[in-house]
């Protein structure tokens, strides 16, 4: 998805320090992910809080030219969206949205109630990602980590990764709508792939662990695509009705926080209790890094550049 393609170069752009070049890639990225839609104006925002904040020792007239170029870019995405819809986003001109573009998050919403989406958005028998690719059940064990050891720029991914889910809990009409599962946190995906990578490095069950899930969602994926593609299911709507038999069985395990019923409610508190416990687990195995070790990783990948 472009948006995703858009948060990752963003992310190389904004860490890269002593490059203009990709400092100026990073401003273009943050310029089209508003275009791309108004659901990324809080991502393109994180983003530009750590350019100006990872260059602004350097005193460098190209961050206060960068600056005004997102102060114009902003000025011209709003007047064009005013001129052409009426007001400030696309939403405005929907037939779904006649009394106002800002139904779009819904009429009435129960943010309380969507906040099961937090969890639901993984582990939700449909629409989850980890009910498809079961390596992202770790992912809260992958983000208490990576804040435990203050890997380099990990404020900037956890910020991405915290906003784009917080977009998808309580801003986002639904999880998904009907489309495929990941809809709403796809920008961050690739993003927490990395995260995950650094995560089982050197660790060798681990390691196995992520490629053998990522295997069981890589067949589920293309046996699905084989289903779309001669008609059987679509992406829409009825994906969930694959007869794929591992997710057949793996999802007996899940919940389906659509219909929430008293079997929905356990296996929610059991999923809520398993990834606690395990993220105080990685909690309480990990140990801030160092700065010497932070030193040598830099100096190592400075001599294999």
């Amino acid at each position: 998805m472009p948006a995703a393609l858009c948060v990752v170069l963003g992310v190389a752009g904004v860490t890269s320090r002593s490059s203009k070049p990709w400092s100026w890639i990073a401003v273009a990225m943050i310029v089209c992910l508003p275009w791309l839609g108004v659901k990324y104006v809080p991502l393109a925002a994180v983003l530009t809080i750590f350019l100006v904040w990872n260059k602004k020792s350097l005193h460098d007239a190209t961050l206060n030219l960068q600056l005004c170029t997102l102060v114009f870019s902003t000025a011209i995405y709003l007047i064009v969206h005013y001129r052409i819809y009426g007001s400030w986003t696309v939403y405005a001109t929907g037939d779904h949205f006649v009394n106002s573009e800002w139904i779009v998050v819904g009429n009435s919403p129960n943010y309380a109630g969507r906040t099961r989406r937090l969890l639901g958005l993984i582990v939700d028998r449909r629409f989850g990602i980890a009910a498809w690719t079961p390596t992202y059940l770790i992912l809260p064990l992958v983000l208490t980590r990576t804040i435990r050891r203050r890997d380099e720029h990990w404020q900037l991914a956890v910020s991405l990764c915290v906003v784009c889910w917080g977009i998808a809990t309580w801003i986002a009409l639904t999880m998904h709508g009907w489309w495929w599962s990941g809809r709403q946190i796809v920008p961050i995906l690739p993003l927490v792939v990395i995260l995950l990578a650094a995560a089982v490095d050197k660790h060798r069950r681990a390691f196995q662990a992520v490629v053998l899930t990522s295997l069981l969602g890589t067949i589920s994926w293309l046996w699905l695509v084989f289903e779309t593609s001669t008609g059987r299911h679509t992406l829409i709507v009825d994906f969930e009705r694959t007869t794929n038999p591992w997710y057949r069985l793996w999802s007996r395990f899940l919940p389906d926080h659509q219909v929430m019923s008293t079997a929905d409610h356990l296996l929610t508190a059991i999923w809520s209790a398993a990834l606690i416990f395990g993220c105080w687990w990685v909690w309480s195995r990990f140990s801030p890094k160092t700065e010497s070790q932070s030193a040598t990783r830099s100096e190592d990948f400075g001599n294999t550049r």
